[in-house]
């Protein structure tokens, strides 16, 4: 249905006053062609007298009309003669005409304005005494569809409050998969080779790869124009004519203020549209272009689609509840199939988010996005707040490290929470029970401390079994985190749920009951890279009937091009046979190939970088059992030994330092007396590879008076291991078009030099 933003006022000409309607006022909404709901036409012939008053019409929503006319349209009806159909002759004056097919029929007056089909029309000298109509926000063909005007004749709308039929969010449950299309989906999902792929290229936003299953369900094969839309999704369609509910709508304007301090507001950005089309579509997402300076547009955009599919769903359950009650106040027995809109439990919308200040973030803009300034009504808000707040104190240097690391660790950074929200109509309740909440927010570890461990006694995932929306925001930290708590989530989703809790099963979906939940769950993610370990959870966990689509950058430039020190980066490329085998080649290879290059030039002072905590702790065993001088700082190093074995390793006291990702990722700490870097393993974060590999100069300026040099004329020198299952990471650090000469080239060892320190050419 329109808002009064969208609703388009037809002039019927001349109106006649209602004994029902005594202030003459004339309501009537125009609704697109495309929304084709299904109406009945009532005709009946009436006189037009010439002293009949002009009445004006005013804007009014089509869903309120319906509900506050609702008795007042049912005697009207029934005072009207019988439904016209479809092929029917009706006369409107001095015209006849066969009813087409009708798209639209609308008005409450004398007057009736027909939309119909060209090829389906049939009507004597229409086109001379009827007045063209244009349409805005109409199909992609305007041609196909025109509208006539007749006068002295009555229309009424059957007393319908369905929603769109063209909505996903109708599309996509109320269909009822075959057998043979949840086999065929199976099968389809099962073997990445048969994928049927669509790629292109956005500007502005990246490679795009749709992957849609070919169904004999005819819309699932439907995809997102996104070349139509880059220009602007909404160009033609609002928000609400997009499927979404009016109460966000008229939020969504004062939330995603784009400019905070001139208070500039616009529906949706560039970035938003084009994610828009694909979160409407109810499709999965996997977007790998995440960052500081985009996550606020794009937690803006799921908290909205989350609330507005709850508020769907919701909206569909307290119908179907009313209809039914009627139909038992009238005696007759409601026909309980028809009103299947529930899962086996309440929850719909999971959010895993990393950290606390995440979720506060999540539930503020959502309590916006709900009520007004006025309205706003949060039963335990103020617990809420002591719990998910702004630490009081940072860490001594924070608002000196880069604003990636701010960005995620501003705020309280605690790791373990769990959070159930209950939304009505005039309030919103935080701290609900799982089984009575509509939304479920929580980390990935919190929601771990309750679904337990395979084989435990007391673990419930009940809970997870009805899940419609799944939102995994800032992937790549859980990466940092525990990454198998995320893949634990995912294996607990859509399982038959133990206990009923309190389900009516007459209202429970077939599709939910035939175990099919999993195909009617949307996956949206959200990370800062692409890695295996997120494709491989994307790829085989979204089993989404309406298809995928990942978007990636399409070309990076490299973070080598960030190097702001002279010195020689060689990488070299080892083999291996497959990814489980790329530990043992991997260790295989630095034993018998970097280790001498580094013990016979006497080299002093080498960081070794290590992304895997496995491999570190493998080669620490190694260090330990060789009796070689080092020191090492992990992410279960205490404060004090991470200061010792800083003060060792810049003195010199040391000759090797084993350093983690995870310890740089959380800390960000600067490190001194580096003078040779070898990374066992490219880092996730590109950006890691530049700030280490700049320690080098740093360390070398602050302490080449203090530290003992034994190697004082060997050059500063960096060497990285990687392998062809590597080849994300290094598309990262070194750049596309150079990745794919080191990964495919004839040469197993390239190395890079700084052309320039100002502008970091390599």
């Amino acid at each position: 249905p329109g808002s009064k933003s969208t609703t388009r006022n037809c002039q019927m000409g001349k109106r006649k006053r209602s004994a029902q309607n005594p202030e003459g006022k004339v309501r009537s909404s125009f609704l697109a062609p495309r929304q084709k709901q299904r109406r009945f036409l009532v005709a009946k012939n009436s006189s037009a007298t010439s002293n009949q008053k002009e009445s004006e019409t005013d804007d009014y929503d089509h869903e309120d009309w319906l509900n506050d006319d609702r008795d007042v349209y049912q005697q009207l009806v029934s005072s009207l003669q019988p439904v016209v159909k479809t092929g029917d002759q009706i006369a409107t004056g001095n015209q006849s005409m066969v009813v087409p097919k009708i798209d639209i029929l609308l008005t409450d007056s004398e007057d009736v304005e027909v939309v119909y089909r060209n090829e389906d029309i049939s009507s004597e000298d229409s086109t001379s005494s009827a007045t063209q109509i244009d349409h805005h926000g109409g199909p992609a063909d305007e041609n196909k569809y025109n509208s006539l005007v007749y006068t002295n004749a009555m229309v009424t709308l059957s007393l319908s409050t369905e929603m769109l039929s063209d909505d996903y969010f109708c599309k996509r449950f109320e269909h009822e998969l075959s057998t043979a299309d949840a086999e065929e989906l199976e099968a389809f999902y099962g073997k990445s080779l048969e994928w049927e792929s669509v790629p292109s290229k956005i500007p502005g936003v990246g490679c795009v790869v749709q992957t849609v299953p070919l169904l004999v369900n005819s819309f699932t094969a439907e995809r997102c124009e996104f070349n139509c839309s880059s220009a602007g999704l909404l160009k033609r369609r609002t928000l609400v004519e997009s499927g979404v509910v009016t109460r966000l709508a008229s939020h969504w304007l004062l939330v995603n203020s784009m400019n905070e301090e001139t208070g500039q507001s616009q529906a949706l950005t560039a970035l938003q549209r084009e994610l828009f089309v694909v979160l409407n579509r109810y499709q999965d997402l996997l977007y790998s272009q995440r960052s500081h300076e985009n996550a606020e547009e794009i937690r803006r955009l799921y908290c909205l689609h989350a609330l507005n599919h709850v508020l769907k769903t919701q909206h569909k359950i307290l119908k179907n509840n009313a209809e039914i009650v009627k139909a038992q106040q009238e005696g007759r027995d409601p026909d309980l199939e028809q009103y299947r809109d529930q899962g086996f439990t309440r929850p719909k919308v999971l959010i895993l988010l990393p950290f606390r200040d995440a979720a506060l973030q999540v539930v503020n803009l959502m309590i916006k996005l709900l009520m007004s300034e006025e309205e706003k009504c949060v039963r335990q808000k103020k617990r809420f707040r002591e719990e998910y707040g702004h630490r009081e104190e940072e860490e001594e240097g924070f608002l000196y490290k880069a604003a990636s690391y701010r960005s995620v660790f501003t705020g309280n950074v605690d790791d373990c929470f769990r959070l159930g929200i209950q939304i009505q109509s005039k309030f919103l309740k935080l701290y609900t029970d799982f089984y009575s909440s509509d939304i479920i927010i929580a980390s990935p570890l919190g929601l771990r401390t309750v679904l337990g461990a395979t084989g435990d006694k007391k673990c419930d995932h009940d809970f997870l079994s009805s899940i419609e929306v799944l939102i995994v925001d800032q992937v790549d930290v859980y990466l940092m985190q525990n990454w198998q708590h995320v893949q634990l989530i995912f294996d607990k989703l859509h399982l038959q749920p133990q206990e009923t809790h309190g389900c009516d099963f007459s209202r429970v979906r077939s599709w939910c009951l035939q175990g099919w939940s999993k195909h009617y769950c949307q996956t949206l993610m959200f990370s800062s890279f692409q890695a295996p370990e997120i494709n491989a959870v994307f790829t085989k966990m979204g089993l989404n009937y309406f298809g995928k689509v990942k978007i990636a950058t399409a070309e990076l430039p490299g973070s080598v091009c960030q190097i702001a020190v002279r010195i020689l980066q060689t990488f070299k490329r080892m083999e291996c046979g497959s990814l489980v085998d790329s530990s043992d080649s991997r260790f295989d290879f630095f034993v018998s190939e970097v280790m001498p290059q580094i013990q016979s030039s006497l080299r002093t002072q080498t960081m070794i970088f290590i992304p895997n905590y496995f491999d570190f702790v493998r080669l620490r065993n190694y260090f330990i059992k060789e009796e070689l001088s080092f020191t090492e700082i992990s992410e279960y190093t205490s404060r004090s030994n991470v200061s010792r074995a800083r003060s060792l390793f810049y003195r010199g006291d040391r000759q090797f330092l084993l350093y983690t990702e995870r310890f740089h990722f959380f800390n960000r700490a600067r490190i001194g007396g580096v003078r040779h870097v070898v990374f066992y393993q490219l880092p996730y974060y590109e950006e890691f590879y530049s700030e280490i590999t700049n320690y080098v100069d740093s360390g070398r300026d602050r302490g080449q008076m203090a530290v003992k040099r034994t190697d004082c004329g060997s050059a500063a020198s960096c060497i990285v291991l990687f392998s062809r299952f590597d080849a994300h990471r290094l598309e990262r650090v070194v750049g596309t078009s150079r990745s794919m000469t080191l990964l495919h080239g004839p040469q197993r060892t390239v190395t890079f030099v700084t052309e320039s320190v100002t502008d970091g050419q390599c």
